[in-house]
């Protein structure tokens, strides 16, 4: 309820202010880029797992190749060394050039991590899972740019709760058939999809 109080009082203040900031809402720009920026980072990882479980598959399970773990390592190293350094000094996530290389350094070395983890999970499993992560955040990034209201609100978690359980139920009735493990999932994503 503050939240949305607090837009409308942005907004009307931007509005009111020169006619060039008609309708601007500075939360609702930063939510768009954030989830942007998300999707992104999502995308990436995703390319790189489909990577990893494609054509470099066979290159990363054959323990006489020391060089894909040792990267792996050194992705998890730099990851979370990027992750302290941000922590521990704020400014440097602040300043504009700096922070999209950290970000974009921090998500290849995390999307190395998931790829290299994934070759030794079930394939389908594996894309399934990312599949659908993608799919909600592009979903979440779509209803940011199209909505004018606060992203905050039960609209937004109904909508992708709707999204949510027609991708679940799209993907399960393509591998289901294949699956019978699926059963007992597909008949709780109907109980919800009905209460819903």
């Amino acid at each position: 309820m503050y939240y949305q109080e607090d837009t409308e009082r942005q907004a009307a203040f931007y509005d009111q202010a020169e006619p060039s900031y008609k309708g601007f809402n500075p939360r609702l720009g930063f939510v768009r880029k954030v989830y942007s920026i998300v999707s992104v980072q999502l995308l990436v990882t995703t390319l790189m797992v489909m990577l990893c479980m494609g054509p470099l598959r066979s290159v990363l399970l054959y323990p006489q190749h020391t060089f894909p773990f040792v990267l792996f390592i050194l992705a998890s190293i730099t990851a979370l060394i990027l992750c302290i350094a941000v922590a521990c000094y704020p400014e440097v996530g602040r300043r504009v050039p700096t922070n999209y290389f950290i970000l974009g350094l921090f998500t290849l070395c995390e999307a190395y991590t998931v790829g290299y983890i994934t070759v030794f999970a079930e394939p389908v499993d594996v894309l399934l899972a990312a599949a659908l992560a993608l799919s909600m955040t592009l979903v979440l990034t779509i209803y940011a740019f199209t909505t004018k209201t606060d992203f905050t609100t039960w609209g937004a978690f109904l909508w992708i709760a709707g999204w949510g359980l027609l991708a679940f139920s799209l993907l399960f009735f393509v591998i289901s058939p294949r699956t019978p493990a699926f059963t007992p999932l597909v008949i709780i994503i109907s109980v919800v999809t009905i209460i819903i």
